[in-house]
């Protein structure tokens, strides 16, 4: 069983079914939103994608969620790889399988490892900011606000801002889980197994980049490739040992060096046998520049956890590839500066509040305490709730949505942000 098969199998999830919603067409949505489920959908390889057919129903809504949706996340001040780590803990903590399905391919991007992701769903991350941002998110999630320690960790690698920003992606995710878990979405048929993003996760969990190709072209190129990539840079060669067979082999790559640090791109998975042979003796030779350095302390790592130790134009690749670090012997160690996540984004509260107006606009006045208290305690309405609403399904949606703005409010709020600053 996969990784995927196995965070499906968990016990948490969970969604109306059957769908309380039509998943409309055309007609239903109008002409811009079903332009947009299409177009959003052939990425995945499906002709649908059922957030926009949800929020399709509420037009004047999806109007002002898709310029707050951007802002907050492409566009978001955290940066690519903690903008999706935080998504995947807190569809995860939320048991929103729509979103996190999607995210988990979707993650790969920003360079998240298929190992990564299931160590993020388990509570856990690669390094200590990874750490820190979950136990902000689990924070957020269980008391709706940062607790002390936790904004102390966040403190040491992002500004306030970013912090606050932290906190809107929490609550836009839980927010999303009560919205598509109410409404029965599930993840699209078919999707992320075609179409021109079909690649970003492998059947195997291997992470490949370059895809399998057959053994005489593989040795073909291998032998080519052998001749100048002891010398010429970014290409090297990797000298190990087989792990069974005990027979020394040469393998040509593509690695980068950062002070003592040699990062190898592992372009064809971590199922490679030169992986294996390494990270079975964890250690070996490698050939740079005309030169024969001895490697150890090998590790196994992705770039959202070690992205940092590669130099700038290389880093769209190493997004894309697992990455595989070790120590170059003999090499002094080049101390690395503190990192802070970049990205100063654009502003976020205007695009809030037209969201945020918008979504109140559609629920009538009245009283929805029973409502209230299962959406925030299991960001679902039971059946029995969503039939006894006396609302129309567009009205019981933009509930739910309204519902998940205060309770974004309240954790900007009682994490020490002000929520109506322009």
């Amino acid at each position: 069983m996969g990784v995927i098969e196995r965070l499906a199998a968990a016990p948490h999830w969970k969604a109306a079914d059957p769908p309380r919603v039509p998943f409309g067409g055309r007609a239903d949505l109008g002409v811009p939103a079903w332009l947009v489920s299409k177009g959003v959908g052939l990425l995945a390889g499906t002709g649908e994608t059922r957030l926009v057919q949800v929020l399709g129903l509420l037009p004047e809504v999806a109007r002002a969620y898709l310029p707050f949706a951007y802002e907050l996340v492409p566009r978001g001040s955290l940066g690519r790889a903690p903008t999706e780590l935080v998504t995947l803990r807190a569809t995860w903590n939320a048991g929103g399988w729509y979103e996190f399905f999607h995210h988990v391919h979707l993650s790969r991007n920003a360079g998240i490892s298929i190992g990564n992701v299931e160590r993020i769903a388990e509570g856990k991350g690669g390094d200590e900011r990874q750490r820190a941002l979950i136990a902000a998110t689990d924070d957020l999630y269980r008391e709706r606000e940062l607790g002390a320690a936790a904004r102390a960790r966040l403190e040491g690698f992002l500004s306030a801002g970013q912090i606050r920003d932290l906190c809107f992606l929490v609550g836009h995710y839980e927010m999303l889980a009560m919205l598509l878990k109410s409404a029965g979405a599930e993840p699209e048929p078919g999707a992320w197994e075609s179409g021109p993003l079909g690649w970003l996760r492998s059947a195997d969990d291997s992470d490949r980049f370059l895809p399998d190709w057959p053994g005489w072209f593989s040795r073909a190129a291998n032998a080519v490739q052998g001749r100048y990539s002891p010398y010429l840079p970014p290409f090297a060669t990797v000298v190990h040992r087989g792990r069974i067979s005990g027979t020394v082999r040469r393998t040509p790559v593509t690695a980068v060096r950062n002070g003592n640090k040699i990062i190898i791109f592992v372009m064809y998975g971590d199922r490679s046998d030169w992986v294996r042979n390494v990270l079975a003796a964890d250690g070996g030779g490698i050939e740079r520049l005309g030169r024969l350095h001895r490697i150890r302390g090998v590790r196994l790592t992705d770039a959202a956890t070690d992205g940092d130790l590669v130099p700038a134009p290389f880093r769209p690749v190493a997004r894309l590839s697992r990455l595989l670090v070790a120590d170059l012997d003999g090499v002094p160690e080049r101390p690395s500066p503190p990192r802070r996540e970049a990205g100063a984004g654009r502003p976020l509260l205007p695009a809030w509040h037209r969201f945020r107006e918008a979504v109140r606009a559609e629920v009538p006045p009245g009283l929805y305490a029973a409502a209230e208290a299962e959406l925030l305690t299991d960001r679902m309405l039971s059946d029995r709730t969503w039939a006894e609403l006396a609302l129309t399904v567009p009205q019981k949606l933009a509930l739910c949505l309204s519902v998940g703005v205060d309770a974004t409010e309240a954790m900007v709020r009682n994490s020490g942000f002000r929520v109506e600053d322009r």
